[in-house]
C-alpha cells in the first residue's frame, strides 16, 4: 500500500525536501503517480467547503499551486520526470531549491490551524516563530492571519490569529 501524498509522513526533522511544479491544477494527480513509484511525495491541502443554492460540498485545494514536494533522494530524477505531470525543480541562484523536514511540519501545522499566533502584532515587529524556532519579521496581518518573513530564509509564514 503507497503512503496518502495528501499527509505529511516526514519522520525526521533534518530530512531534505525539493519544490518540484507540476502542471497547473495537477498536483493530486501528479503526487498520487509519484507516490505509485515509491516517491515520498506530500502535496499540502486545504479544506475548503463551497456553498451552492442547493447542496454544499467539501472542496480540498492545493497550498502550493502547481507545485508538490518530494523528498530529495526517495525517487531519481529520471523516475521523477517519467511522470507527465513534473515540468522542473524550483530554483534559486542555479542550484534546486530545499526545504528541511521541521519546515514542512510547520507548514503543515499551519494549514492544519495548529499554530496560533497572538495579537498585539505590528508591522516590522520581530517575532519568534514558536514551531520553527526561528526569528522573523511581521510582513503584514489583519483581523484572522498574520504573514511573517523569516530572516534566515527566503520563506514566508502565515499564521492563523487567536
Amino acid at each position: 500500500m503507497t503512503p496518502d501524498p495528501l499527509t505529511l509522513n516526514c519522520h525526521e526533522d533534518s530530512s531534505l525536501w525539493h519544490v518540484v511544479y507540476t502542471r497547473p491544477n495537477g498536483e493530486k494527480k501528479t503526487a498520487m503517480s509519484l507516490s505509485k513509484l515509491g516517491a515520498q511525495v506530500y502535496c499540502p491541502v486545504i479544506e475548503k467547503i463551497s456553498i451552492w443554492s442547493d447542496r454544499k460540498k467539501k472542496i480540498f485545494r492545493p497550498a502550493l499551486p502547481s507545485m508538490i514536494l518530494v523528498e530529495k533522494d526517495s525517487i531519481s530524477d529520471q523516475e521523477l520526470f517519467s511522470c507527465g505531470e513534473v515540468s522542473r525543480f524550483m530554483s534559486h541562484k542555479g542550484k534546486r531549491s530545499i526545504v528541511r523536514g521541521l519546515e514542512l511540519k510547520a507548514l503543515d501545522n499551519v494549514i492544519k490551524g495548529k499554530h496560533k499566533v497572538e495579537k498585539g502584532l505590528s508591522v516590522g515587529q520581530s517575532i519568534t516563530v514558536p514551531v520553527l524556532q526561528k526569528k522573523g519579521i511581521v510582513e503584514h496581518f489583519n483581523a484572522s492571519e498574520c504573514w511573517v518573513r523569516l530572516i534566515e530564509s527566503a520563506m514566508a509564514v502565515r499564521f492563523s490569529l487567536s
